[in-house]
């Protein structure tokens, strides 16, 4: 028998087990792990999911901060580890597995930021094009088509009363002055 994680399990594999030792180690384990989902690791998970569905960090941060806490263990155990030495291969693994973290983190922005910009152009793109659509399409009318379309025909009916009604005012003025 070996211990690991304060479990106490055997080195015979699975298949080779009793049912009565697999259901205690079964049940060591499910007694163990609400301990396991209240430690500082999974709080943070806790609070990066939490922000993330409440959109207050976006999805690559969430992913960041998953690969960090995950593998941020890791960096931990190497400042518990070092000795009188400036820098032991734990500090050199230490280092590295920053520089890693900052590298996947450079770039994820990167992939975001062009991801973003391009999506910019795109809708620039696409305006453009309905633009152009629109054009093509409105000057190949003539102006009886182009007086079927709602808007144009609301437009004209108004832009016409407006001309009349100062047409009128203006006959209307100078007939007065004739009068006088």
């Amino acid at each position: 028998m070996s211990k690991t994680d304060g479990i106490q399990i055997s080195d015979k594999p699975t298949w080779k087990h009793t049912y009565k030792e697999l259901f205690a180690i079964l049940g060591k384990r499910i007694i163990s792990l609400p301990s396991k989902m209240l430690g500082f690791k999974p709080f943070c998970l806790y609070a990066a999911t939490w922000l993330l569905i409440n959109d207050h960090i976006r999805d690559w941060i969430w992913f960041c901060i998953v690969v960090i806490v995950l593998f941020g263990i890791v960096g931990l155990k190497v400042i518990t580890k070092w000795k009188e030495r400036i820098l032991t291969d734990f500090g050199y693994g230490f280092i590295i597995g920053f520089l890693a973290a900052v590298i996947l983190f450079l770039i994820v922005g990167g992939l975001v930021f062009v991801h973003h910009k391009n999506k910019e152009q795109n809708l620039y793109v696409g305006k453009q094009i309905e633009i152009e659509t629109l054009h093509e399409d409105y000057s190949n009318r003539s102006v009886d088509e182009l007086l079927e379309i709602p808007d144009v025909r609301r437009a004209a009916d108004g832009a016409t009363a407006e001309f009349e009604r100062k047409r009128d005012e203006i006959l209307h003025r100078f007939r007065n002055r004739l009068v006088d």
